[in-house]
């Protein structure tokens, strides 16, 4: 059978009352799963860069920002958008749009951490959480319309 792996899972005759709907909606279902999924990378890393290891928040978040970037960027390519770019300069360009694009982000959410921990002194983590919520659809826009575009 051909496909991918997701292609392979909604074939599966468990998955036919919602192959309808994943089909329809499947850039933004499987956005949404790879989106969570960066999130736990992301609170995961900033949670032990900060606690176990007592990296301040400011330092540790652009630390978790190259695992979920690394991250997001092998998911979305692969299975959310489809492949822009073949291969070689084209895909380190795209690669390094999609960098520059999560950087927007990156400031923006340190915004929310400098405001939220270092002036209002509220919980890091809960801090950490509310700022990723605040650019999940920054990244969204950044991957869609500028990155991986038709």
């Amino acid at each position: 059978m051909q496909g991918d792996f997701f292609d392979r899972l909604m074939a599966h005759r468990v998955f036919a009352s919602v192959r309808p709907f994943f089909l329809k909606h499947r850039q933004a279902i499987l956005y949404i799963l790879f989106s969570d999924l960066t999130f736990l990378i992301s609170i995961g890393s900033f949670w032990l860069l900060v606690y176990p290891f007592h990296i301040s928040p400011m330092a540790a978040n652009p630390m978790t920002w190259i695992l979920r970037v690394a991250f997001a960027y092998v998911t979305n390519r692969t299975w959310v958008f489809p492949q822009t770019a073949a291969k070689g300069k084209a895909v380190v360009g795209e690669a390094l749009g999609f960098a520059a694009s999560r950087v927007v982000t990156l400031i923006s959410e340190e915004l929310v951490l400098w405001v939220g921990i270092e002036l209002l002194g509220a919980n890091k983590m809960l801090v950490k959480i509310l700022a990723q919520t605040t650019v999940f659809v920054g990244n969204y826009i950044g991957s869609k319309h500028f990155v991986f575009k038709k």
